[in-house]
């Protein structure tokens, strides 16, 4: 519908949507309006756990509890960051398969390959078109197949804020609930930002990712022995968690002890008394081997370590580190005796500490893993800790820009030192966690940090010695663009001990963990827009008009009414608030429909937008107009056009740039037809501005949105 400029005057933007007639397209990005985090800890995800396959093609998902995503208010932000509190129309969600890999599982040094990852890491966002019972309807169809069939396939939906903008002041965090904190779900924080994100203050998914192995406290089993796999507990510590799964999962394939590392997690420390292996996530699948990377910053260490035979000083691998040593009750001296030798004494200082986990395979953009957790430390004196967890994962989406001087981080944990005698053996650290920053804009300002932790310290002060636990593996970053920011994803530190019998070579058996991966994509991807209409209608047009005394006509045009009950007209003087200005009863007649309603005067700018309501109160909002008071251009879309109408007849030029600033179209209007179309179908989806000018100076300018 086109509007005459011989009886109105009117600028409106239509700011997020498309016109496709006869079925109207919106994707509600930005629906939840700003948020400002003021304080630490805020959480704005919201998390469920799948409950049934879903095959690629089809366009539901089955949920645990729909109710675990509703999101009432939050402390520490400024507004509720969800504009409804139950999951609906228009929300945007992530749906990622978290474990669920087969691994190798034989007592052998190929425990814990992975044969399979049966879409393990596998993630997609998808918009909501209807919520019934616990299941969620998709317009768009699913891309990747999700099953549960097998008890270690699990598999979440994380509810993600569709803000305008985030703002996290300095001193204040956002955060997520850690993985399996209640039931297989959590350890990932997700947000959308369609304007600008300010970080000062940090994200901080530390920690929060794959949990390490859980001393058990019990070591009877015979010395002597190196198992990758076992089903005592007497024979060892507990593996760190992985995509293979975690300790009952274990049991069934073939034990949940000893020194294996099940893909990413951490292997646990031999008995007696050996060190946990560290977590893994990012880095080189075919440069593992398990063993970690040797401290060579001490006098001699590279002596000590080559003891074990041939160069291992020089070793090198990709993923988590490697625990300490066994038991050793002598100082015969670690440059000159090597582990293993009888002595020792004890358990003969023997090279049986936890592999460090395995570094995962990534396709940036598709997939995302969790940390790993690192191996638990053999223990029999109640003097060892846990295994440390993993970090979890960070994915921003966002259509403007993303700046601060903060953090966005997604460490893993370093593990724990021994306790009271401490005369047994700590934990691995955990793997680093991911961060995918999907960015449009710039990225200017944030450090990103996905870094191993440290393996666990063991504090003995006497000549008995236990290992030190292995370093974490570095995690995963991936950003859109080349920004010049820093980027940390380093592998963490293996620990050490105080033992008096090893002052000339601290670490004692226990290596770091390898550097983790990076990657620069040049390409941003948008969130899907919604390619149905929830609603029976359809909406042909939505349009403004402005008289020169600056009351302004709305008039709106739909087809194939069928159980609609009210058209809720809005109003806002931000396009973040909006109130109700009247309800305008549906007419329910199949054929096309003509309403409108008069605002009044306005003396100042307004956005307008159409809250369509069903007889069961389910709805869909229409497009958004701003309307200006004395003025009189017309921008909108239609199709793969750019539609300008009503320019100033000196208009000589068009111009469209794209949000950095970069000129991406340009097009000569000639003086007699004030109006141009400029063909936009090559131009990715995202934000552009629109100027025009008389060929010396600007005569005009609007800013759009392609979807």
């Amino acid at each position: 519908m086109f509007m005459s400029a011989k009886t109105f005057s009117l600028t409106f933007f239509i700011l997020t949507c498309l016109f496709i007639s006869p079925i109207f397209l919106f994707s509600q990005a930005g629906k939840d309006g700003a948020a400002i985090i003021s304080t630490t800890g805020v959480i704005f995800n919201r998390y469920s756990a799948v409950t049934a396959s879903a095959v690629a093609g089809t366009n539901t998902i089955t949920v645990n509890n729909i109710s675990d995503l509703a999101a009432s208010k939050i402390a520490g932000a400024s507004n509720n960051p969800y504009a409804t509190s139950a999951l609906g129309y228009g929300d945007l969600i992530m749906i990622i398969k978290m474990q669920g890999a087969t691994i190798d599982i034989t007592n052998t040094t190929s425990y814990g390959t992975i044969s399979a990852y049966n879409n393990a890491g596998k993630f997609e966002l998808q918009v909501v078109k209807g919520v019934t019972g616990n299941v969620i309807t998709f317009c768009n169809n699913l891309a990747n197949t999700y099953n549960i069939s097998a008890t270690t396939e699990r598999v979440q939906v994380v509810r993600i804020p569709r803000l305008n903008s985030l703002t996290i002041n300095s001193g204040s965090s956002l955060t997520a609930s850690a993985w399996a904190s209640s039931g297989y779900t959590g350890g990932i924080v997700a947000v959308e930002v369609t304007g600008n994100a300010s970080i000062a203050g940090s994200i901080n998914a530390d920690g929060i990712g794959f949990r390490g192995g859980v001393v058990d406290n019990l070591t009877t089993g015979p010395p002597g022995v190196s198992n990758y796999v076992n089903t005592s507990a007497s024979d060892g510590g507990e593996k760190g968690e992985g995509i293979a799964g975690f300790e009952a999962d274990y049991d069934a394939l073939n034990g949940r002890y000893d020194r294996g590392a099940p893909a990413n997690g951490g292997g646990g420390g031999v008995a007696h008394n050996s060190a946990g292996g560290g977590g893994a996530n990012g880095g080189v699948p075919a440069s593992w081997n398990g063993m970690g990377n040797p401290d060579n910053s001490g006098t001699n260490y590279s002596t000590a370590w080559d003891l074990e035979g041939g160069s291992f000083h020089s070793n090198t691998s990709s993923g988590g580190g490697r625990g300490g040593y066994s038991y050793g009750a002598n100082s015969p001296g670690p440059i000159t005796t090597a582990p293993g030798n009888t002595a020792w004494g004890g358990d003969n200082r023997r090279n049986i500490g936890g592999l460090g986990g395995r570094p995962l395979s990534y396709t940036v953009g598709s997939t995302l893993f969790l940390g790993g957790g690192g191996g638990a430390g053999d223990a029999n004196n109640n003097a060892a800790q846990n295994g440390a967890n993993g970090g979890g994962i960070i994915y921003l989406l966002v259509t403007g820009n993303l700046s601060g001087a903060g953090t966005i981080t997604a460490n893993g944990a370093t593990a724990g030192n021994t306790i009271s005698g401490n005369n047994d053996a700590p934990g691995g650290g955990g793997g680093g966690g991911a961060i995918h920053l999907n960015v449009q804009g710039s990225i200017t300002g944030v450090t990103l940090n996905a870094n191993g932790g440290a393996g666990g310290n063991q504090l003995i002060t006497s000549a008995e010695s236990e290992g030190p636990g292995g370093g974490g593996g570095g995690g995963f970053v991936a950003v859109t663009g080349t920004p010049s920011i820093t980027v940390n994803v380093a592998g963490g530190a293996n620990g050490t001990t105080t033992s008096t019998s090893q002052t000339a070579f601290k670490p004692n058996g226990a290596t770091k963990g390898g550097a983790g991966t990076s990657s620069n994509s040049n390409t941003f991807v948008a969130a899907p827009a919604l390619s149905c209409f929830a609603l029976p209608l359809s909406l042909i047009s939505f349009d403004a008009q402005l008289s020169g005394q600056g009351d302004v006509k709305l008039l709106w045009v739909t087809e194939n009414e069928s159980n609609m009950k009210d058209f809720d007209v809005l109003e806002s003087n931000d396009a973040t608030n909006w109130q109700s200005a009247a309800m305008v009863a549906a007419t329910n007649n199949g054929n096309t429909q003509n309403y409108s309603f008069d605002v009044g005067t306005i003396s100042q700018k307004t956005w307008f937008r159409l809250k369509m309501l069903n007889l069961d109160d389910t709805y869909v909002y229409s497009n958004i107009l701003f309307v200006q008071p004395n003025s009189r251009e017309i921008i909108y879309l239609n199709g793969n056009s750019l539609w300008l109408k009503n320019l100033p007849t000196q208009t000589k030029e068009v111009r469209i740039y794209n949000i950095l600033g970069i000129l991406v179209r340009s097009q000569a209007i000639g003086n007699q037809t004030n109006s141009a179309q400029i063909d936009i179908s090559n131009l990715p989806k995202g934000m552009y501005y629109a100027i025009w000018d008389n060929g010396s100076s600007r005569t005009g300018s609007a800013r759009f949105t392609r979807l």
